[in-house]
């Protein structure tokens, strides 16, 4: 289990920092990206200096951001014809309603059954456990008690020997005095009565009182094993009457006090021990004080033990000064503790009629508010309410809200239980339903103290970042989603609308994008053949990814998208529309099935993506010229008619921009053989493309700019 924990844990990393640091070594043979890869067999190559791994900007990046390679020359997972749009095109912000909702099963009458099922299994299970080892505890027990009483009784009557001795004297006697010349003293039968000694009186009595105890405990038992077999008899009704018919039974059960008489069994047999223990003392006592002694010591412990286990619930409660009880509480509940809570009960409103004025303390009144107590659930319940309460008025809980014990509560059922995504699902509503500030407590426990992702959790939910409710509340439920996505990818749908929906919504912190920048990858590497990554072949979660992207890059926040992020998102667009941009090679005519607002996404991205290579630095700009030039051939083939696409999506016009853009800056920085020739360390994603390739695009678009 402790493995299991510390795998499904975020990275430790130093607190003072809110970065991560990695070093990478200067060879990576199992990493997918080559960042001081070799010339590779076929590409052309020319005296431009590759690009080697101390260029290479992003390097700290390799080993937290592990990218995977998408095949782009797979089949497309998405579909090429016209899809139904339902909004598509809208970008996902907090307070929307969600596309993808964890799920909640069942009927409601059947759950509530459930429910009730579940509480009668586990309320009789409980009492048929202890009404089955207080039975046989109590048949070993009277057997024992069975086999001092066949000694014991014959000591309450004059025994058969004992008469027959006497006569046999009173024979003797008189025989001697009929032929001794100096007769004894006649012997006076009828002087020498039998009496029972008091002290075996006394030992009878209570190994009687203890046998007859024992037994009974035994009858009653049985009685309430039959009334509970009948109590969880079931009826085959449909659910709604099931629950009707449990509700009748179960009141009946408490009206008739079934608890209350199963509550009185382990008294009885307790009490049947303290009565043979009083019999076996002064059996001893009466005849040996050595044995006495030693066995005396012994049962003293026994029952000063059994003495401060029942005291101790009623002495906890009434002695402890904090009024919010934020203590652990004594456990040693049992029927005959709470003989002894009430009774300390009786005696505090007995006091409280004195009007002592020492006693006008603030834990008193506490003690008084208990005498409405009915049993230990009760007890517990009123214990919880002063635990949760911000303010405690004369033993009245105030201000009631979620304690530390919801939030303990849900992180060990997240430990214990959550390798099941039917235990992830629960949580997830429960922390949707709790307070804020609660539930980001329950989160920020799922991570150990100084990691990065704890540290920015913390950040954001501050409310520079997030100054809405629901922006709060989605950020805790992503942050929740992303410990157990990777454990159950059924989960990951939900998760990248979080956070997607979380960029959209508000600034983050720079640790953040490395959420987007992950699921750019999971997305532009999902595959039906991978049960891990299937979960995300849904268009609308890559239409959204790519809006997301689009609204990062004209933000411009520093710390924010990197190149890599630019790359895969240029991979995740060729994904989406090489389905569309399928021709046919005699004619070069494009597909009628092309999906056009999946090419007006793409035609959105194109306009945003020609400021981008504007926003960088001087010296990077080659690298994003590059990026971008690669992006537009890999999505536009030169058997691509840019004039049928131009036709159905006039949109395409961003297009034409783009690559006019392009041709500009390639021809400021050296033109193509400087720019295409040079080998980028994103290049395991599409192919080395030479100056005619380049040569081949400005030609598609010429021909619809009108240029020569």
């Amino acid at each position: 289990m402790a493995s299991d924990e510390l795998t499904r844990q975020p990275t430790r990393v130093d607190s003072q920092e809110t970065r991560i640091q990695v070093e990478v070594e200067q060879e990576l043979p199992d990493s997918p990206i080559r960042w001081d890869a070799p010339e590779k067999p076929g590409r052309v190559s020319s005296q431009s200096q590759y690009y080697s791994v101390q260029d290479n900007p992003y390097q700290q990046f390799a080993s937290r951001r592990q990218s995977r390679i998408p095949n782009l020359k797979a089949a497309s997972p998405y579909p090429g014809s016209q899809a139904d749009i339902h909004e598509q095109d809208r970008p996902w912000k907090c307070g929307d309603p969600y596309r993808h909702l964890v799920p909640t099963k069942g009927d409601s009458w059947h759950r509530c059954h459930k429910l009730a099922e579940k509480y009668d299994n586990e309320m009789c299970d409980a009492w048929k456990e202890e009404v089955d080892k207080l039975l046989i505890f109590a048949g070993l027990f009277s057997a024992t008690v069975t086999a001092f009483t066949v000694e014991s009784y014959q000591w309450l009557s004059e025994e058969s020997e004992d008469v027959s001795a006497k006569l046999l004297g009173y024979i003797a006697n008189h025989l001697y005095n009929s032929t001794a010349t100096r007769p004894t003293p006649p012997f006076d039968f009828a002087a020498d009565t039998f009496s029972v000694d008091s002290s075996d009186v006394r030992i009878n009595t209570v190994w009687f009182l203890s046998l007859t105890l024992s037994l009974t405990t035994v009858l009653i038992g049985i009685l309430c094993l039959q009334w509970l077999r009948e109590f969880q008899r079931d009826a085959a009704l449909p659910h709604k009457e099931a629950v009707a018919l449990r509700q009748m039974r179960y009141e009946g059960l408490l009206h008739w006090k079934v608890p209350e008489i199963l509550s009185v069994l382990p008294i009885l047999l307790q009490l049947s021990l303290i009565l043979f223990f009083m019999g076996l003392l002064e059996l001893l006592w009466t005849r040996n004080r050595t044995v006495a002694i030693f066995v005396s010591a012994v049962i003293a412990v026994v029952m000063l033990f059994l003495g401060i286990t029942t005291a101790l619930p009623a002495l906890q409660h009434a002695f402890t000064r904090d009024n919010h009880l934020r203590i652990p509480q004594c456990p040693y509940k049992s029927p005959q503790s709470w003989l002894c809570y009430r009774s300390c009960n009786a005696i505090f409103r007995v006091i409280s009629t004195l009007q002592i004025p020492k006693f006008e303390l603030p834990f008193f009144h506490r003690l008084f508010k208990s005498a409405t107590d009915l049993n230990w659930m009760t007890f517990d319940m009123r214990w919880r309410q002063l635990r949760d309460a911000e303010e405690v008025v004369r033993g009245t809980a105030k201000k009631l809200r979620d304690s530390d014990d919801l939030i303990h509560s849900l992180q060990w059922i997240n430990n214990t239980f959550t390798q099941s995504v039917e235990a992830v699902y629960p949580i997830y509503h429960n922390l949707g339903d709790m307070d804020i500030s609660v539930a980001a407590a329950t989160v920020s426990g799922f991570y150990q103290d100084g990691q990065i992702d704890n540290a920015t959790l913390r950040v954001m939910l501050d409310d520079r970042f997030s100054p809405t409710e629901d922006q709060k509340r989605e950020i805790i439920l992503a942050y929740y989603l992303h410990l157990h996505c990777e454990a159950h990818p059924i989960l990951k749908p939900m998760y990248v609308e979080n956070v997607i929906r979380i960029l959209n919504s508000q600034e983050v912190p720079p640790s953040f994008y490395e959420w987007i920048s992950q699921i750019l990858q999971d997305l532009a590497t999902a595959s039906p053949s991978n049960t891990s990554s299937s979960a995300l072949l849904n268009p609308d979660l890559s239409i959204q990814a790519l809006l997301c992207v689009k609204n990062l890059i004209t933000r411009n926040r520093r710390g924010g998208l990197q190149t890599l992020d630019i790359v895969v998102a240029w991979s995740l667009l060729h994904r989406l529309l090489s389905s569309s941009i399928s021709t046919v090679p005699d004619d070069r005519s494009v597909d009628v099935n092309v999906n056009t607002h999946y090419l007006k996404v793409a035609c959105d991205l194109f306009e945003v993506f020609e400021g981008w290579i504007a926003q960088g630095k001087a010296i990077e700009r080659w690298e994003r010229v590059k990026v971008c030039a690669e992006g537009m051939m890999t999505i536009f083939p030169p058997s691509t008619d840019i004039t049928v696409l131009q036709s159905l999506c006039p949109e395409m016009d961003k297009a034409v921009d783009l690559v006019q853009s392009l041709e500009d800056h390639i021809d400021a920085l050296g033109g193509p053989s400087a720019i295409l020739l040079k080998e980028g360390w994103w290049l395991d994603y599409w192919d080395l493309y030479t100056e005619d390739d380049w040569g081949n695009l400005l030609k598609n678009f010429q021909a619809v700019s009108g240029t020569s």
